[in-house]
């Protein structure tokens, strides 16, 4: 029984984002340069990926959306995906894309967070669909706040990587007080898998790294994008994720 209500409230939630970005425009916002991105003001256009649905499952009332505030709530939520051995995951990802792909996509969102707990979390990744280990990758919060990017290389099944990172340990974190912060995190994508990774925390850049897949391991054939809270063991907490975009970039 309690199936069958996550189900039906997965497909309420789908029909309901569908329906708001179905009907957003879809032209790129053009810039002249990357260093623009971290404060300039984002236009209301989407990307043709900017369609967002619940990952794999989650707990009823776990994951919300209120369109009158333009807002996503997630709470605690057992994992309900296949593989890794992370316990806890609320989660929305959007359609996949080639890795082929030369876009840039930004993402932006105004987030809140308030827990007692100090448990690291993910809360955006870039995903290629892998069963274990971190993806190309995965934006983390630690104890502190900070912000620190992993990306392994897959070499077997389960959890047979080699671990890694990209970037250092941001400067500036995010508050576990319920204060609001502005979240930007920009793709360049090259072709072949390859990306540039910026991120910008309260309009001040943080991580610039670029990630090239490793000759040998798992294969990427297909990338998308997940966001939410996704943590090692399960934990209080409340993420509010408002005016959330995702759109592509030109560059002049």
């Amino acid at each position: 029984m309690l199936y069958k209500k996550n189900i039906l409230a997965k497909i309420a939630l789908i029909v309901t984002v569908s329906s708001i970005t179905g009907c957003m425009a879809t032209e790129p916002m053009a810039v002249d340069s990357r260093k623009e991105l971290g404060t300039v003001k984002i236009n209301s256009t989407s990307s043709t990926i900017d369609r967002w649905k619940i990952s794999c499952s989650a707990d009823s009332n776990s994951i919300s959306y209120n369109r009158n505030e333009d807002m996503w709530t997630f709470k605690e939520s057992k994992n309900y995906c296949r593989g890794g051995f992370f316990k806890q995951r609320a989660e929305i990802n959007t359609d996949k894309f080639h890795v082929n792909t030369k876009n840039s996509y930004l993402f932006e969102s105004d987030i809140t967070f308030k827990s007692n707990s100090k448990e690291t979390f993910s809360i955006f990744q870039l995903h290629d669909g892998r069963d274990g280990c971190a993806p190309p990758a995965s934006i983390l919060v630690n104890e502190n706040g900070n912000l620190y990017i992993t990306s392994d290389v897959k070499i077997g099944p389960g959890e047979q990587c080699i671990r890694g990172n990209l970037g250092t340990v941001s400067k500036d974190s995010i508050k576990r007080d319920g204060s609001t912060h502005n979240l930007r995190v920009l793709f360049d994508f090259k072709g072949d898998g390859v990306f540039v990774l910026s991120i910008w925390l309260d309009g001040k850049l943080q991580i610039q790294d670029t990630y090239t897949p490793a000759k040998n391991g798992w294969k990427s054939t297909k990338y998308y994008f997940k966001h939410g809270v996704y943590s090692k063991n399960m934990f209080n907490y409340v993420m509010t994720s408002k005016n959330k975009k995702l759109i592509k970039i030109n560059y002049n």
